[in-house]
């Protein structure tokens, strides 16, 4: 059932029996292989989604209410990695998703009146790519992460945006972690996010599509750990 105090906070009928309370049912498919080849592993992905009753929220009279439409969502996901060496893997992975929604519900999820699901809900495309070491002291793990663009929505008359439609610009990072175990019992560890201080704007900072959400990400940061076992 759809969140019943978003559509009692925004309720301007007189009884409850008129407030739009129908269950999102949700059809889900996905069908996908795992394959491994010598020291090359492959594995993919498929999904696809319908609802008739969606869950695309829009701003009414200031409120956040359910935009009650047929929905569909698909989209696809790789993931590969392969051992150069005893001690060394690298590996990436790839995840596309897409929805619309059939705004006059004629069947059609693409005809002019039709709209893409937004960001809120629907990620841009992300790429991760990794290389990690290890041996009997040392591990070391280093990724590199992509955000690509989704830039589907118009401001309105004010330039303004909508919540959740705001452009999406693509930003990528990376990241280190390493652990080094000095004895049997003494094991340090240090993390280091965004290793080359980016600027960047995370996804959510983007597609609010206000000043008052509009803020950076972190920069650099580090973690720096001792451990000790009993």
């Amino acid at each position: 059932i759809f969140d019943l105090g978003r559509v009692l906070t925004a309720a301007k009928e007189d009884a409850i029996s008129k407030l739009q309370t129908k269950p999102i049912i949700v059809n889900n498919y996905e069908g996908g292989f795992s394959s491994q080849l010598g020291k090359f592993n492959l594995s993919a992905a498929y999904y696809f989604s319908t609802s008739k009753l969606g869950t695309n929220m829009i701003q009414v009279d200031g409120f956040s209410v359910a935009e009650r439409l047929p929905e569909r969502v698909w989209g696809y996901e790789v993931q590969a990695d392969y051992q150069i060496l005893k001690q060394l893997t690298v590996g990436g992975n790839y995840a596309y998703v897409q929805g619309r929604g059939d705004k006059d519900s004629d069947g059609n999820f693409y005809g002019p009146n039709d709209i893409y699901l937004k960001s809120n809900r629907i990620p841009p495309v992300k790429m991760t790519a990794y290389a990690k070491f290890g041996d009997k002291r040392l591990n070391v793990e280093l990724y590199w992460m992509y955000v690509g663009d989704r830039d589907l929505f118009q401001p309105n008359a004010k330039g303004a945006y909508a919540i959740g439609e705001g452009p999406i610009h693509s930003f990528d990072l990376w990241n280190l972690a390493t652990a080094y175990k000095v004895t049997e019992r003494i094991r340090v560890k240090l993390g280091i996010e965004n290793i080359f201080d980016t600027d960047y704007y995370p996804t959510t900072s983007q597609f609010y599509g206000t000043n008052a959400n509009y803020t950076r990400g972190n920069g650099t940061r580090f973690n720096l750990a001792l451990g000790y076992s009993f």
